[in-house]
């Protein structure tokens, strides 16, 4: 038999999945080749603070996000819940405080089998080592002064580590008061390969930290490579736009570029670090709500730019 060949067909580009948490504290996966999402059943305590901080295992399909209480969770593949992965006190979180300077992770990577964040207005990068089972070891704090913020005005945006290279990128986020459809953030990278397996200072000259630019990025950008961790994807809760994400410009030359047609009305409060190559199993998941009556859809859009206002506030800072 003879089977026959298209010439110059492309083949079925392959699915990949993003995940991400919005202001509702809901779950949801974007599918980045079709530009779809998709909401969960599952989703972190609606009457908790806002959740953030979410970040997947690549190779065991597991999902971690941060509730509103500074518990780290995991949703394991195969199972239809959130448990407790660490304790706010092995995170170093356990001062509650939304305000406070040892709470609130707003950005999340996994990297070597471990959970990496920076605490809100700090510049010390959290690595939480984890088991097989994705249970809390042990914790090491890294320092780096070079960060462009300085320790005590470091809101996020997000961060993402490319395992190829063990380089984290970071986009910081800058509020603009007058008006936030303005607001941007600093970029920058970090080299966290060889890292010492102990608490470590590094100075603002250390060559692990490489600043991009700066107010270069839109304000509150949400980073996630796709599996190949070749397309670095980012997106805004203010603008409601998906870019791709330069990260070997030129340096003070804007890195983000935004998908043409791909936009997000779902306010993603953080995004995972790196897009998976199938849908974590849980059951089935809730269709995304379609269109609200003419008042309603009007009510809610009131609601959500308020809402928007008081999260782009508490993400970003003062610019």
């Amino acid at each position: 038999m003879v089977v026959g060949v298209v010439i110059g067909a492309s083949p079925a580009q392959a699915n990949q999945y993003l995940y991400g948490v919005s202001v509702s504290n809901r779950l949801y996966s974007i599918n980045i080749t079709t530009q779809k999402e998709q909401q969960f059943s599952l989703f972190v305590d609606p009457t908790a603070k806002l959740a953030n901080g979410v970040a997947v295992d690549p190779n065991r399909f597991n999902l971690f996000v941060m509730d509103g209480n500074n518990n780290l969770r995991i949703w394991r593949d195969g199972t239809d819940t959130l448990d407790i992965a660490a304790t706010p006190k092995q995170m170093g979180l356990d001062d509650n405080s939304f305000s406070g300077a040892n709470s609130n992770a707003q950005s999340a990577a996994f990297f070597d089998d471990a959970y990496w964040f920076f605490p809100r207005n700090s510049n010390v990068l959290n690595r939480i080592n984890l088991d097989d089972n994705g249970k809390f070891i042990s914790r090491l704090t890294y320092q780096f002064q070079g960060v462009p913020d300085g320790a005590g005005n470091q809101l996020f945006g997000d961060i993402a580590i490319n395992p190829l290279d063990g380089r984290l990128y970071a986009a910081t986020s800058i509020l603009n008061s007058k008006d936030i459809t303005r607001s941007t953030g600093n970029f920058y990278s970090l080299n966290l390969s060889k890292l010492p397996a102990e608490d470590s200072t590094f100075e603002r000259k250390d060559p692990r930290y490489t600043a991009i630019c700066s107010r270069c990025v839109p304000g509150n950008l949400q980073l996630g490579y796709d599996a190949d961790k070749k397309v670095l994807y980012g997106v805004s809760n203010i603008t409601d736009k998906w870019y791709t994400v330069n990260t070997a410009l030129a340096k003070n030359s804007s890195p983000a570029t935004h998908v043409p047609g791909w936009t997000s009305s779902l306010d993603f409060f953080d995004l995972s670090d790196v897009a998976l190559t199938r849908e974590i199993s849980t059951s089935a998941p809730l269709p995304v709500p379609g269109p609200l009556p003419l008042l309603g859809a009007a009510a809610a859009f009131g609601w959500g730019r308020k809402l928007r206002r008081r999260i782009v506030a508490s993400q970003s800072q003062a610019g």
